[in-house]
Order: structure tokens, then sequence, then C-alpha cells
């Protein structure tokens, strides 16, 4: 009787840690699994700083590549000052992007639409002064995106043709506006100053 019992305790003893080593077991798949990266889509992967990734940590959440699909349109995200944005406003002839690197080309582009009225938020800190861009940060955001004057957010459609080691790096954007007088140029740059001097 006594062995019986026994029995039964060790039976319950091991019951018990088959099912801690069981919960273990999922917890380590789900682990596992946790740390392979899937894409929502399908499409072409494109990591633009693929050197970069072997023998790295990544946390969850970082950018690590891109999936696109050769029909998506590749867009640019131009901040345009409130001093420039009428101009842009009122024609532009062409539009040509540029990336920042060393070995650069521009490509021929088309502006597509101004994306909200105006904004003190930056779409990145990489625009602000700290990040290398021309736009005065407020001393008080910590993330650098809040300038102190509104900020203009244009986008603009890159043709087919358009590399995608570009994908999440810097572009410069050219608004050319064609030809205009010196005089008229003079009376703008006038007209903006006395705008600006007087808040209107």
């Amino acid at each position: 009787m006594a062995a019986r019992t026994m029995d039964r305790v060790e039976a319950g003893i091991i019951g018990e840690e088959l099912t801690v080593v069981s919960e273990d077991l999922n917890r380590a798949r789900e682990r596992r699994n946790s740390l392979v990266i899937r894409s929502p889509r399908s499409g072409v992967f494109v990591a633009p700083q693929s050197q970069d990734l072997p023998d790295r940590f990544i946390r969850q959440g970082q950018l690590v590549a891109f999936v696109i699909n050769p029909a998506d349109h590749m867009t640019v995200r131009a901040a345009v000052s409130q001093d420039d944005i009428g101009l842009v406003r009122e024609g532009v002839h062409k539009v040509d992007v540029m990336s920042a690197g060393w070995h650069a080309q521009s490509f021929p582009a088309q502006m597509l639409r101004e994306v909200h009225g105006g904004t003190h938020q930056l779409p990145t800190a990489a625009l602000g002064v700290a990040g290398g861009g021309i736009f005065a940060i407020s001393p008080s955001d910590k993330n650098g995106r809040t300038t102190l004057e509104r900020v203009f957010e244009i986008e603009v459609n890159l043709p087919p043709e358009a590399h995608t080691e570009y994908l999440g790096s810097r572009m410069y954007v050219r608004f050319d506006h064609g030809y205009e007088p010196l005089g008229m140029q003079a009376w703008r740059s006038l007209r903006q100053l006395f705008l600006r001097r007087f808040g209107v």
C-alpha cells in the first residue's frame, strides 16, 4: 500500500514537472518564432545597409529593410519653409530629386501634392539644424522635430527607374520655377521680408 502511494506521489510530481517543461518548451518556441522577421506583403526585399546586418542585434520594431512591390510608386517628402511655399504653389516647371550621397545622380520627378496645410513637426529630425538640415528646432523639443516656424510637406513622385538603394536615405529636391527677371526676384524678396517682419 505504501509503494502504491509513493507511485501516485511520484506520478503527480512527474506530471507537474512535465507541465512546467511543456510550458517552457512552448515559451521557447514562441521566442524562436518571434525572432523570424516576416513581411505582411509580398515583393522584393531591399536592405539599403545590408553590409551592416551580419552579427548585429536588432530591436523589435526597428527598421531593417523594405519590401517593395515593383508596381508601387516611390515617393519623397520634401519640407518647404513658409517663405518658399508660395513659390512652390504658384508654379513649378520641373522637379529634380538627387540623393545626398557622393555619387549622386539626379532624377526627374513629379510633384504630387501638398501633404497638409502646414505644421510645426518635421517628418524626420534629419531635416532640423542638428541633423544637417535648414530648419531651426524648438529648444524644448528633445526629439528634434518641432520647428520654430511652420513647415509644409510636399510629396514628390519618383520615376520607375529610380534606384531602390535610396530608400530611407536623405534626398535633395529641386523645384525649378523657370526664368524670372532680376527685378521680379528682388520685388518678391522684399515682399517676403515685409511679410515676415510684420507677421502678416
